[in-house]
Parts: structure tokens; sequence; C-alpha cells
């Protein structure tokens, strides 16, 4: 209750990241609103946005709900650089996929908060992973992460009759196009597998 999405944040200079997004450019003092720093953090992976967000609700905040929710794993021991240490960056593909459940299943907050996440994260821009070899039209709500030796793409995929999760995660890669040929092969085949699932494919 402190703050709502239309409350404005002042960008500064410590929150700018040279990585993905267009604010790393943007002048120093302009102002954002909570739901449009949402929304540029998670459909166009935009690091100084997240910065920006992790500066008002602060990182001890973030680690205490997540353990609060359970994953305790999960652990944000930074601000987001694009040349920082990714290892302070930590989750496990397990407490992803029990997070976007609980979303999913509209547990997390409330109804119309988890409703508000789902469609953020279904306006995702980069689909070049999860998506990429799957029908197009099919709704997928999900989150990529790309930082140096590490690829990953997380989300709900809204299979008729059979929607399901999929978190795939990879690291130590020397080439980040080896990353995307693993993540795209592990979701056309979870794809296919639940696919014989859904009631709609008999």
């Amino acid at each position: 209750g402190r703050f709502a999405l239309n409350t404005t944040i002042v960008l500064t200079d410590a929150d700018r990241d040279s990585g993905y997004g267009s604010l790393c450019d943007a002048p120093w003092g302009s102002r954002y609103s909570v739901d449009q720093l949402v929304r540029l953090m998670i459909t166009e992976s935009d690091n100084t946005a997240a910065n920006m967000l992790i500066r008002l609700v602060g990182r001890q905040n973030i680690n205490a709900t997540m353990d609060g929710l359970g994953l305790n794993q999960t652990r944000l021991g930074d601000s987001i650089r694009s040349d920082g240490d990714i290892r302070s960056l930590r989750t496990t593909t397990n407490e992803m996929m029990r997070l976007l459940i609980m979303i999913a299943e509209r547990r997390i907050i409330t109804d119309d908060a988890c409703d508000q996440m789902l469609a953020i994260l279904a306006a995702q821009r980069h689909n070049t992973l999860i998506p990429k070899d799957l029908p197009k039209g099919l709704a997928i709500a999900h989150k990529t992460g790309t930082l140096h030796d590490t690829l990953n793409d997380v989300g709900v995929v809204y299979l008729d009759g059979a929607p399901y999760v999929i978190c795939a995660f990879a690291t130590h890669l020397e080439d980040l196009d080896d990353g995307e040929r693993f993540i795209r092969t592990a979701s056309k085949l979870t794809y296919r597998a639940f696919l014989t699932e859904s009631p709609t494919a008999r």
C-alpha cells in the first residue's frame, strides 16, 4: 500500500544499464510510472526499468517476498548489470515453475493482480525461444533472461485443454546459439507431449 501502479519514479544515473531496453539512453530525471516500468522490465527485458523498481521496492523486501512464497533459492543479490556478477541473481527451474503455477492459479495477491501479471507476460516481445517453433496464435505468457553465458525462458503455454508450465535454463554456454537450440527443442518436445494429453486433440 506504500505505492501504486500510477506512482512515478525518477530515473537516476545509478539505475542505468547498457543492456536491453531503451531507458538506458533516456535523459536523467525522466519520470516513469510503476506500470510503465513493469511492462518495460517484462516485455522488453529493460534492465534499467528493473533497477528502478528494485530501488523502489528494495532488495531485502523482494527476497523476503520470495521467502514468503516458499521460493528460498530465488535471490536478488544486486542490481541487474550486463557487466555485473550474474551469479548474484539466482533461481531454479523448479522455483520458477512453482511461481508461475501460483500466478496461473490466481494464488498470489488477488485474482486481478494475477490476471495483470499474465497479461504482461503474454505481451513479451522476445519470442525466439519457447514460442519459436510452436503454432502461431498460441497464447504464451513467458519471460526470457539473457546475461553473459546464460539463456533462460519460463512461461505458461495455454494449449487448449492442457495448459502447462515450462521452464528451461541453459548456462555456462560457449555459444548462446546452443542455448537457443536447446530451449526451442525442449519447448517443441514438451508441446508435443502435452498435445497428446489435450482432449481437443483426440
